[in-house]
């Protein structure tokens, strides 16, 4: 892709030399030629971007797939293995308590119920994990969890209303905490969470 910006540039500047020596006509032709090249150079890099995209999400997907396979076997993962911190460990969902580091894609029993939309990259939501499910022979018991409010930032909230389940495919990071004034004079501190993207 760098390759094709580098031509279009290179482009750019040899067609404003060669505008100098041309007639009024000559140099409108010229430009309608450079900016219809430019299009069609933008037009293949937005392409490569899309499939890069598309390879991106593919790969998330059978990464979630895999660490799946190894939670179900009792296999330990880790995301990087040339390097153990813990915060670079994508857990296959997230388990309480939320902690600043931790990452984890949503799922089995993580709910998020959004509280209210904030604009268009913000939004505050209820974040419940559970902490303990068991099979027994009459059935399942489930042990409530924890809820707790947090700040969701980085997403695009066009199309989604307060009171509603949210869920995506991608993992998330606790990245930081956030104090917001509250609607009866008072001040909350939540823990923000956001698409998480690999450094590798």
């Amino acid at each position: 892709m760098k390759k094709l910006v580098i031509a279009g540039i290179f482009l750019l500047v040899s067609s404003v030399f060669a505008l100098e020596e041309q007639s009024p006509e000559g140099k409108i032709a010229q430009l309608e030629k450079t900016i219809e090249t430019q299009r069609q150079t933008i037009s293949r890099a937005e392409k490569m971007v899309a499939s890069l995209k598309k390879q991106l999400a593919d790969q998330e997907k059978e990464n979630r797939r895999l660490l799946m396979l190894c939670k179900k076997a009792g296999v330990k993962t880790n995301a990087n293995q040339a390097n153990n911190d813990k915060q670079n460990v994508i857990a296959p969902t997230f388990e309480p308590p939320l902690r600043i580091g931790q990452i984890a894609y949503l799922g089995g029993l993580n709910i998020i119920t959004i509280e209210q939309i904030i604009d268009s990259n913000n939004m505050i939501a209820h974040f419940v994990l559970e902490t303990d499910l068991r099979g027994v022979p009459s059935g399942r018991i489930l042990r409530p969890g924890y809820g707790k409010d947090v700040w969701i930032t980085g997403i695009d909230t066009s199309g989604l209303v307060d009171g509603i389940g949210w869920k995506t495919e991608k993992p998330l990071k606790v990245t930081d905490t956030k104090q917001y004034d509250t609607t009866d004079g008072g001040t909350e501190t939540l823990f923000v969470l956001e698409p998480y993207i690999s450094q590798e």
